[in-house]
């Protein structure tokens, strides 16, 4: 049976590889309309959709040179109430990273927690930056990555359409040495 490795933990809060088991709590992070506002993709429909991603996830972390990781956060007394997404681009030791966290557990501070776990795992890795995209819309991440010790990187905004709405996306950079 796969064992989900635990990537990070910071007291009642775990960062573990996604497992087959956590396909509902995918289904109820992603099928959340807010979640999906300000992503290009639209909320999942169905728990067989949500397997298919789940599982999709799972094979990639049998890859040599996996294109997109995904980690459960999971928080005693809670279960999983997010997840975190890493695209390593081992090249030159950078990581783009991403973040989804279930509404419902907003403003208690497990996505800080989850990031700064996940950010420290990569710092012992040997990674010497991580960046991540972000809508300066979505303005509770910019606040969120600007904690974390992100800097909007200059000349990186780019104005699109995300489901009909124009948009400003920007990367967001930290030096991890």
């Amino acid at each position: 049976m796969f064992q989900p490795d635990v990537i990070a933990t910071d007291r009642d809060l775990t960062v573990r590889e996604t497992s087959i088991g956590d396909i509902v709590a995918y289904y109820r992070v992603y099928s959340n309309p807010e979640v999906a506002a300000y992503e290009d993709f639209d909320p999942e429909t169905s728990l067989e959709a949500s397997a298919q991603s789940v599982a999709f996830s799972m094979d990639s972390y049998m890859e040599i040179s996996p294109v997109r990781l995904m980690f459960a956060v999971e928080v005693a007394h809670n279960g999983v109430v997010g997840f975190l997404h890493l695209v390593p681009l081992e090249r030159n030791r950078n990581a783009r990273i991403g973040f989804h966290l279930d509404p419902a557990h907003g403003g208690q501070g497990f996505a800080y927690r989850a990031i700064d776990a996940m950010l420290c795992h990569l710092r012992e890795r040997g990674f010497h930056r991580a960046s991540a995209l972000v809508y300066l819309e979505n303005t509770k991440a910019v606040k969120l990555l600007t904690r974390l010790g992100f800097t909007q990187v200059e000349g990186t905004e780019c104005p699109k359409i995300c489901k009909g709405t124009p948009v400003v996306e920007a990367l967001f950079s930290k030096e991890m040495s």
